[in-house]
């Protein structure tokens, strides 16, 4: 149309909204990373619009399951693990989650721990034809040495193995454990990071009089802050720190362990206990 002024619109593109199916035998309050992972994963789905259903084992007999309009959970049976009474392990649901799945189907499963439940989930998605990602967290089959368990370790790396090979693609935090797994026979590795939440975590958060009681120096304080394995050997020289002189630094542990206050002498090590909320930062 000569000599007529042409107005150009730019639309942004479309964005489906997905329906996303997580699968986990460990969800706040407990207390571990993967739990962690999984609450905030679900947590970023709904700040993007998506429907999350969150499917895990009931933690107590009287817990009810949470519905919002993005958010739907689904409790399953389970039972204690030994050790550990605070967690429960998923039992198997192969026949139930093809029944949720069948008459509400979601657009992708995704499971994150690799018990009875998560089997289950790859089943029933494999059933249903049903695109299904994992997540690789804990690094069981290094671990079953460390609890006694040294006898196992191939037997739990092949379970791992063909677990995860069942998804069409695993996420794992590492370049170096996708190494390590790729080199375990394991396929179709993705390494997502880990991230901070900036929000939480911050330098508007730091206390001066906290790093003072813990022996630290206040304009130039050194220190390492980490979360021992429960019933695991941690050991300090295998915490990545990027410190150059231990004699100026104060290491502090949280989670499970007795409290023991600072001593104000450089080179302690302080275990805080369970620490929740703003209080970690």
């Amino acid at each position: 149309m000569k000599g007529t002024d042409q107005l150009m619109l730019n639309f942004p593109a479309a964005r489906r909204k997905l329906r996303v199916a997580m699968v986990t035998e460990t969800y706040p309050p407990e207390i571990n990373g993967a739990a962690m992972t999984v609450s905030r994963i679900a947590e970023g789905l709904q700040g993007r619009g998506h429907t999350v259903q969150l499917v895990r084992p009931r933690q107590s007999p009287s817990e009810q399951p949470v519905h919002t309009p993005l958010f739907e959970e689904v409790l399953k049976p389970g039972l204690p693990i030994p050790r550990h009474n605070s967690l429960k392990i998923g039992l198997p649901a192969k026949q139930a989650l093809i029944r949720l799945w069948a008459a509400h189907r979601p657009d992708i499963v995704h499971v994150f721990t690799e018990g009875p439940l998560g089997w289950s989930a790859l089943a029933a998605a494999e059933k249903l034809r049903l695109p299904v990602v994992t997540n690789f967290h804990t690094n069981y089959h290094r671990r079953s040495e460390q609890y006694g368990f040294g006898w196992l370790k191939n037997p739990i790396t092949a379970y791992l193995r063909i677990f995860h090979n069942k998804a069409q693609r695993t996420f794992v935090p590492t370049s170096t454990l996708q190494d390590e797994l790729s080199d375990l026979g394991l396929r179709n590795l993705q390494v997502v990071a880990r991230g901070v939440d900036t929000r939480l975590f911050n330098p508007a958060r730091r206390s001066i009089a906290l790093r003072r009681s813990w022996g630290g120096r206040p304009k130039r304080p050194r220190g390492d802050v980490c979360r021992p394995a429960r019933g695991g050997k941690k050991s300090s020289g295998r915490i990545p720190c990027l410190l150059d002189d231990a004699r100026r630094t104060t290491l502090g542990k949280t989670g499970a362990g007795r409290r023991r206050p600072g001593t104000g002498t450089p080179g302690a090590r302080i275990s805080a206990g369970h620490i929740f909320g703003n209080t970690r930062a």
